[in-house]
């Protein structure tokens, strides 16, 4: 005669599997009968309206250079990667993606390449190559301005507070010769 605590143990391992299955195929069925997220209408162009980022950048900080690289809008992304480099080294570097999310424009600094908060773009003028992201609750910094002044330079202010409370950093940086070099057809035809 099999005891109770046989019967048991016995049992055991068939009820877990048929618990397994049984959540399996519950969740199975939720996420099939589950509609898709419905995406939220983006402003027209307003990725694209960045366009004007693209290109390979270079300019002094402090003792070093800062040399930052920006993608196309295409795909629906911006992406950068930056480095500061004193002597032969690099001291510092980040990543940047600019991206949409429901109905504007986000870019989240990966500084280090550990990801940061969130920057809202809250104002864009593709005409004058500006746009501007901010997040006031985050220390520093809270605004960062790109601004394309002229074909060959971009500067990129970045500050926090206001009035005799503000500081920050600007990178005036400039269309970096190796770019240029590099967009010329191979070969040395013209």
């Amino acid at each position: 005669m099999m005891t109770t605590t046989a019967s048991a143990r016995r049992l055991t391992p068939i009820l877990v599997v048929l618990a397994a299955v049984s959540i399996a195929g519950a969740l199975a069925a939720s996420v099939a009968a589950a509609p898709e997220p419905e995406e939220k209408p983006v402003p027209k162009g307003a990725i694209e309206d960045l366009a004007w980022l693209a290109g390979t950048w270079t300019g002094a900080v402090g003792p070093g250079t800062w040399e930052a690289v920006y993608t196309t809008p295409s795909g629906g992304e911006v992406l950068s990667t930056n480095k500061e480099i004193r002597g032969n080294r690099v001291v510092s570097f980040e990543f940047e993606r600019f991206f949409r999310k429901g109905d504007g424009v986000v870019m989240t600094p990966y500084v280090k390449g550990v990801k940061s908060v969130a920057f809202t773009m809250t104002a864009s003028d593709p005409k004058a190559r500006k746009a501007v992201f901010e997040n006031p609750k985050h220390d520093f910094p809270q605004r960062i301005v790109y601004h394309r002044i002229v074909d060959d330079r971009l500067q990129i202010d970045v500050t926090a507070g206001s009035g005799a409370k503000r500081r920050g950093f600007r990178l005036d940086l400039r269309r970096s010769p190796a770019a240029a070099a590099d967009s010329k057809p191979a070969g040395g035809a013209k």
